[in-house]
């Protein structure tokens, strides 16, 4: 699996919206959760803020492992719901 740090991505290499193994394969090429170890603990530091692009990376990684666990494509909804987001940061050259 290739890591892709936030300076990396473009949107040519977004997935579309609606392919859940794209987006998938997208979650997992964050290389760290930072000193997280779960999405509960990490939503609770960025409750009422903007999230980050790192934010949103790092809520798709948290998914992307449940759906290996229990097998809930709720990645793809996280991915829906902040797609727009994603966007407007990338090109904004917003990489935090």
């Amino acid at each position: 699996m290739e890591f892709l740090e936030n300076k990396d991505i473009d949107l040519s290499i977004l997935p579309k919206q609606d392919d859940a193994e794209a987006i998938y394969k997208f979650a997992l090429t964050l290389e760290c959760t930072g000193e997280y170890d779960s999405f509960k603990e990490a939503e609770s530091d960025v409750d009422g803020k903007e999230k980050s692009l790192s934010d949103i990376r790092m809520e798709l990684y948290f998914a992307a492992k449940t759906y290996e666990a229990i097998k809930i494509e709720e990645h793809v909804d996280i991915y829906q719901t902040y797609y727009d987001q994603i966007v407007k940061k990338v090109e904004a050259g917003d990489f935090a």
